[in-house]
């Protein structure tokens, strides 16, 4: 009996240890904002780590050239001296130099491809699932400040896919060699563009439908900087559509004009350039006068002209041309 009693007092002691273990367990695990906080904290680090890289990028073409100089310098300086100590000492540092640029094109490929594989697992994987537990738990201004964080994230991203197009051939060649062509870099950034565009909608259709703070008046700090964020992604996404436009042209412009060079085809296009009554833009080539009319293939709107007159809503593409000058390359070869 007296053992079945300490059995049972025992028993009762342990559960309600049990009970308080549990209780504690339930205060000591953070809530959905606790957690959105540090997933806030994940992606404005993920900006700033990706806004680092691609600010680092343009220099590496200079620090490689600068680099390539000392050696050669260095080395001749070497040669040139009749001391051996001096010669010693000039060619270790010719030597510590050249290994500094056979290190640092492999250094900043690395760096470029951790930044987007980086961001492609926050971003594109991870916070649409934070965004949704924040939502579903009704933590409507958390999963708005996630939102707000995924999309500065995403234009870091575009910057630093920007920022690549300014490595020097080496490190190009190696991205390239690691399954990063120029196309896939394309197909990033425009990837980056519309997850940044779809996670701003759906904050603005959550703000204005579900949480149902719009419709009560409530205004909200990361919604208004999403407004203004939609802006940057709707320029950047005509700089980019204007680019395609401009390469399309180029060629064309190189094709007639027999000029393989980006500025010798702005030239061309500067006397060859027009734009339909709908504002769509279109080449007239050999002298660059309109002698015959035709149908726009995207509105179907009558282009072209008679006897070097353009038809009644037709004009020279002067503010076409002036956003291509801005997305076109100052120089280089036009891709055919």
């Amino acid at each position: 009996a007296a053992a079945a009693a300490a059995a049972a007092a025992l028993q009762q002691s342990l559960s309600r240890s049990l009970v308080t273990a549990r209780q504690d367990l339930r205060e000591l695990k953070p809530d959905n904002t606790q957690l959105c906080r540090g997933w806030c904290g994940m992606l404005q680090g993920l900006e700033l780590y990706l806004t680092t890289i691609a600010k680092g990028l343009p220099q590496v073409g200079p620090l490689i050239r600068k680099y390539q100089e000392v050696v050669s310098t260095t080395a001749v300086a070497a040669q040139q001296s009749t001391s051996s100590h001096f010669r010693h000492r000039r060619l270790v540092t010719a030597r510590l130099y050249q290994q500094i640029l056979q290190r640092l094109p492999h250094q900043m490929c690395n760096r470029l491809i951790q930044g987007l594989n980086t961001y492609w697992l926050l971003v594109m994987v991870s916070a649409p699932e934070w965004i949704n537990q924040a939502s579903e738990s009704q933590c409507y201004n958390s999963a708005f400040q996630l939102s707000d964080a995924a999309v500065r994230a995403g234009l870091a991203q575009l910057g630093l896919l920007q920022a690549a197009q300014s490595l020097p051939t080496e490190v190009k060649t190696m991205v390239a060699a690691a399954g990063l062509s120029a196309e896939q870099l394309g197909e990033l950034r425009q990837a980056a563009l519309d997850q940044a565009r779809a996670t701003a909608t759906a904050a603005l259709d959550l703000y204005t439908g579900k949480s149902g703070l719009s419709e009560n008046g409530v205004e909200n700090k990361a919604i208004n900087a999403i407004r203004e964020l939609m802006k940057q992604l709707e320029r950047l996404t005509s700089q980019g559509e204007m680019a395609e436009i401009a390469q399309a042209l180029m060629v064309v412009a190189a094709a007639e004009y027999g000029s393989s060079t980006a500025a010798g085809a702005m030239q061309w296009l500067s006397g060859h350039l027009y734009r339909c009554p709908n504002g769509h833009p279109y080449v007239i080539g050999n002298c660059g006068g309109a002698m015959e009319r035709a149908l726009c293939p995207e509105c179907g709107q009558e282009i072209g002209g008679i006897n070097h007159a353009l038809q009644t809503g037709n004009a020279r593409a002067t503010d076409v041309l002036e956003n291509l000058q801005l997305v076109a390359p100052e120089s280089g070869s036009v891709s055919r």
